[in-house]
């Protein structure tokens, strides 16, 4: 057993330590990365999301995966789009002029980020335009879902995330991936993918939604996260192959699947 010192000392250093990084980040409200990437953040952002984007870490295996091996494309939905770290990348790196990106976000605490971000985007790449969709997706279309509003950057669908004590829970409205495609990438889009769980239904329910996706960069998520025993990572790359892609590519949970020659 620990000693009794080691205990108290862990009981009083750790939660002092959260209390002076909660305070660093409420006065910042800008994190610039490593590689030169400058995002506005909600100053209420969890602090360990605060250092993992200052070390250039946070969402490292989408953004990844997308550089090295997304096509550029003239249509690009990002589902979970957050505050916007892989979004803005997508419009600066991989969408071509007179592109257009839909980020689709439910969480407000992401909203006045996410479009700050995109903003600053535009402002690099004025030929190309981006679009927020504030709404969950789900298989069930348009209606209403319950929302788990996290203090850190993994919100998600109630019905595809596990319960935390600091939940805060909302109403949101949802779209379907059907709906998203028919109205803005009639023509066809590439897919940026973190639901949170949430994609699972997306795969299973609404096959037919990803005939006009040419490629996809998605964080497929595990069991102890989704409760879903039966869709694990591995099993549902496995569905998505059978919709017609092929995994080009993998990066922990986060895979890139593409269709054939355009």
């Amino acid at each position: 057993m620990r000693p009794l010192w080691k205990r108290a000392l862990r009981k009083i250093a750790i939660p002092t330590a959260r209390i002076g990084l909660r305070a660093l980040t409420q006065v910042f409200d800008q994190v610039a990365t490593p590689d030169g990437q400058v995002y506005t953040v909600n100053r209420n952002i969890h602090p360990f999301d605060y250092l993992a984007l200052k070390r250039g870490i946070y969402e490292k295996d989408e953004r990844g995966l997308m550089r090295a091996l997304f096509t550029p494309d003239e249509s690009i939905i990002d589902i979970g789009a957050n505050i916007g770290v892989v979004a803005s990348t997508a419009l600066e790196e991989k969408l071509v002029d007179g592109g257009h990106i839909v980020c689709v976000e439910p969480n407000p605490k992401s909203l006045y980020p996410l479009r700050r971000n995109m903003e600053r985007a535009v402002s690099l790449r004025p030929l190309r335009s981006y679009e927020i969709v504030e709404r969950a997706v789900s298989a069930q279309a348009q209606g209403h879902a319950h929302f788990r509003q996290r203090d850190n950057l993994s919100s998600g669908l109630a019905t595809s995330t596990t319960p935390n004590r600091r939940d805060k829970m909302l109403c949101v409205q949802t779209v379907s991936l059907s709906d998203l495609v028919n109205r803005h990438a009639t023509h066809g889009a590439s897919l940026i993918c973190d639901a949170e769980g949430a994609e699972i239904d997306m795969i299973r329910k609404e096959p037919d939604a990803f005939g006009k996706i040419r490629q996809i960069v998605i964080e497929l998520h595990e069991p102890s996260l989704t409760g879903r025993p039966d869709a694990t990572p591995d099993i549902m790359a496995g569905e998505i192959e059978k919709l017609g892609f092929k995994c080009g590519g993998r990066a922990g949970n986060t895979f890139y699947f593409a269709k054939g020659p355009r």
